[in-house]
């Protein structure tokens, strides 16, 4: 057998392709022909921006926030459940040996809050949710319940950042970056092969959902959980941000080094749509640094290019480009 690899350099950037796949061979003058299998396939090109914000003087600033907006808006998709869907993730051995930590984000919109809600489930291992109107979070038979309840922390926005950890001894939930809640855990938790799923009896949206194999400190969760990331971070092992899921499937954009984890998943019905959270929630930032330098990285552009505007922000500071 021979192995045959095919790159589309002609596709465009952000436009999901549908790729069909037959062999064809001629015995006695007579073309025969495989069943056809179908696939889909996109680009996402990205580009880094680098900069610095300094006074005048030239003394460089710190702690300075660097947003970036587009005419064309942030564009982008989640998944919306109507409460008796759930996607589920193709390898059923996803978490089973990350017995010892991790670390579990989304942003969702809930339509309901009553009863139980799965964002994320792991059964028998993790579990991030909604119980009547507060948020859970589980490892093994042991549960942390948030202490406040889901309505209060909305401050008149549509969607919500929930992060929930698990650092050995102690579970950790944060809301919108801050931790709210903490309980010691003295859980063993015990790998297993059940099938992940997201939205089980889910009413609403959920996007950027990121799970990672360490817990997250408190200085990484305030610092990213409203800002884009670029997939290959330290400890990431999948990454849904579902802005290229196909009418079947969606996909990981998480990895390490050169290799993807492709820990996809299948949609099993589920919808999706542009119900995102709002550019001042979730954008394309960055943070300078103790030389007001910034990085951010990993801005998609589609067709030729995209152009963005750079907005530094501190307190009642003015800024103007150099």
């Amino acid at each position: 057998s021979e192995y045959y690899q095919y790159n589309d350099e002609q596709s465009n950037p952000g436009t999901m392709y549908e790729y069909q796949i037959f062999g064809v061979t001629n015995c006695a003058d007579v073309s025969i022909y495989t069943d056809t299998l179908y696939t889909y396939g996109f680009r996402t090109p990205t580009g880094d921006i680098y900069g610095q914000v300094t006074f005048q003087t030239g003394q460089a600033e710190e702690n300075v926030e660097v947003r970036m907006e587009s005419d064309e808006g942030i564009s982008g998709k989640s998944l919306v459940f109507n409460g008796s869907q759930a996607a589920t993730i193709n390898k059923i051995s996803f978490l089973e040996n990350n017995t010892t930590s991790v670390t579990i984000q989304a942003w969702v919109s809930p339509d309901n809050t009553s009863g139980i809600r799965k964002i994320f489930s792991k059964p028998g291992m993790y579990e991030l949710g909604i119980a009547d109107n507060y948020f859970y979070f589980s490892a093994g038979n042991q549960t942390i319940t948030a202490s406040q309840t889901i309505d209060s922390q909305f401050a008149g926005a549509d969607f919500i950042h929930v992060t929930g950890v698990f650092s050995s001894d102690s579970l950790f939930i944060y809301v919108n970056g801050e931790r709210t809640d903490s309980i010691a855990c003295s859980e063993v938790i015990t790998g297993n092969a059940n099938q992940v799923t997201l939205g089980q009896n889910f009413a609403g949206a959920i996007d950027e959902v990121r799970v990672w194999d360490r817990p997250l400190t408190a200085k990484e969760i305030a610092r990213d959980y409203n800002r884009y990331i670029t997939g290959g971070e330290s400890g990431l092992i999948a990454y849904w941000d579902f802005n290229y899921a196909a009418d079947t499937e969606f996909y990981d954009r998480s990895y390490k080094n050169s290799s993807y984890n492709e820990n996809h998943g299948q949609l099993n019905g589920v919808a999706n749509y542009t119900r995102i959270p709002t550019n001042e929630q979730l954008g394309y930032k960055g943070v300078t640094g103790a030389d007001g330098s910034y990085s951010i990285r990993a801005v998609p552009y589609t067709g030729n290019g995209t152009t963005y505007t750079i907005i530094p922000r501190l307190g009642i500071h003015q800024f103007e480009p150099q």
